[in-house]
Parts: C-alpha cells; sequence; structure tokens
C-alpha cells in the first residue's frame, strides 16, 4: 500500500492511481514552522513521492507514507508544523481546505513539533566548544598577565618617569563565554532563562545565533584593539633595534682598530728603525776610520 500511494499522481481526476487534487484551486503546498514558511510548487507529473521529497527538502519538516499510505509529516524543532495546499495569485496565496484535505485525510493539518535528534546529538557539541573558549581564555597568561581574562598591561618604552616616561596602556577584555554571553544548550522545547538556550526551541536557536553573532563581533573589536597595540610595540621595538645597532657602529668606529691600517703602520715603524740603526752603524764606522788615520 506504501508504493502504491507513493506512486500516485498528485495532482487530476481521483482515482486508483491519481489522489486527484483540483489543480485550478490548488498547485502548492505550504508548510509553515513558527516565522518559517515553505512553498512546494506540485507539477502536473508529480507523484506523492515528488511531494515527500520536496518536503523533506524544506528543513523545517519531514514527510514520509505509513504502510496504511497515509501521509505522515514531522517536525524537525519544537514549533508546531501547519500544512495547506492551495494556489498563489497575484502574489497572495489562498489556501483551500477541501483540497487540503485530499493529502492530509481530514479537513485540516496540524501537528506539533516533536524532538529532533540531530539537535539533542548538538548539545554536548556546543557545550564542549563552549567550554574550550574558557579553557582557552584562562591559558592565555604569561608573566601572570592574561589580557583574555580582563588584565591590564602598561608597556614602557624608556627609562624615565612620570610624564617623561614615553609608555602604552593595554587593557584587556573577559573572554569567556558567559562574559561574550553565550549560554550553554538545553535539550528541551521550552524557552530556557539565564541566558541558555532550548535546542528544541526555534526561537531560543534565534537568540543562540544572535548571541554568537555578537560574541564574533565583541570578538573582532578586541582584535582590532590587540592588533593596534601589537603594530605600536612592533614600532617601538624596531626603532629601539636600529638605535642600539647605529650606537654599536659609532663605538667600534671610535675603538675599533683598522687592522690594515694598524699593519701599514707597524711596518712604516719597523723600517725607519732599521734605518736608523744602519745609519748609526755606518756613523760609527766612519768614526772608527778617522781615529784609524789620527795613529
Amino acid at each position: 500500500m506504501r508504493d502504491t500511494a507513493l506512486a500516485k499522481t498528485v495532482l487530476g481526476t481521483a482515482g486508483a492511481d491519481n489522489v486527484g487534487v483540483d489543480a485550478t484551486k490548488a498547485d502548492q503546498v505550504k508548510l509553515k514552522a513558527g516565522n518559517t514558511d515553505y512553498t512546494f510548487t506540485i507539477k502536473a507529473a508529480d507523484t506523492v513521492n515528488d511531494l515527500v521529497n520536496g518536503i523533506n527538502k524544506s528543513g523545517i519538516a519531514t514527510a514520509a507514507i505509513d504502510t496504511r499510505g497515509q501521509l505522515v509529516v514531522t517536525g524537525t524543532g519544537s514549533d508546531t508544523i501547519t500544512m495547506q495546499a492551495g494556489k498563489t495569485a497575484s502574489g497572495t496565496f489562498t489556501a483551500d481546505a477541501t483540497e487540503t484535505a485530499k493529502l492530509t485525510g481530514g479537513a485540516a493539518f496540524s501537528v506539533a513539533g516533536g524532538t529532533s535528534a540531530q539537535r539533542s546529538a548538538l548539545v554536548d557539541q556546543f557545550n564542549n566548544l563552549r567550554t574550550q573558549i574558557n579553557q582557552a581564555a584562562q591559558d592565555a597568561g604569561f608573566n601572570g598577565t592574561n589580557l583574555l581574562n580582563g588584565d591590564g598591561l602598561t608597556i614602557a618604552f624608556n627609562e624615565k618617569t612620570g610624564a617623561a616616561q614615553s609608555k602604552l596602556a593595554v587593557q584587556g577584555s573577559a573572554i569567556t563565554a558567559d562574559a561574550l554571553g553565550i549560554g550553554r544548550f538545553v535539550d528541551s522545547g521550552t524557552g530556557q532563562a539565564g541566558g541558555d538556550f532550548g535546542v528544541q526551541n526555534n526561537t531560543d536557536l534565534g537568540k543562540a545565533a544572535d548571541a554568537l553573532t555578537n560574541a564574533l563581533t565583541n570578538l573582532k573589536s578586541l582584535s582590532s584593539t590587540l592588533g593596534s597595540n601589537l603594530s605600536v610595540v612592533q614600532t617601538r621595538q624596531d626603532f629601539a633595534k636600529q638605535l642600539v645597532n647605529v650606537l654599536d657602529t659609532g663605538s667600534a668606529d671610535l675603538v675599533n682598530a683598522d687592522m690594515n691600517e694598524e699593519a701599514a703602520t707597524s711596518q712604516a715603524l719597523s723600517t725607519r728603525q732599521s734605518l736608523a740603526i744602519s745609519a748609526l752603524s755606518l756613523a760609527n764606522q766612519a768614526n772608527q776610520g778617522i781615529l784609524q788615520l789620527l795613529r
């Protein structure tokens, strides 16, 4: 019976192989869950199987044909699901209860939202990531200072004090999940208080999405501020390194000897000394010769 029902054509004259929905009155199926709408347009040759597949693509409900050949629709969230067959004219959708009943087996269709197993599976994953945010912020400290825990840091650029001192004050910010407004996920369809979110409640999921967006905005702002401070520190660090290099070069020019120049000077002095000794020796020899003549 299930396969037979899936093979039936939706639009046309009611019969063994046709559901019998009047195309002049209804060629669309509209699903609504909370503030979310989904419309599936039925083509002339579409079967019940095509309709089921269309509903399954909605993201707000799943559909199937049970063993009795009845259409079964289940919400993926906590909001009540309504389904209506109708037609859109001049941008306005008009539901037709009679045509809807041909699809649903009743005059109206409304089913309470259920519990999504996929959402339930995300609870622990989300809460674990939330814990990792806290731990990452706690482990970001260095030398007793943690800018991601709200600590402040003053960086001095010279040895002076008071008004003459050059310094940069860096103020951190607490980056815990609570400080960012990211509450815990609770596997419940009831709206939660105290900043937590019911994962089965679409309204709470909307609040969770807004909280994550705000947290991302705050993190980007803090990142920009810390990045600007880092740029200042790096600029001063580069300046200090260049100044040290200049002073080292000047000091070396004053105290370091040029080995080539000093070697040449030493050689010249040695040569002069040798010449002086030779000249003195010649003078002594001349004096001795004169004395020999006088004897």
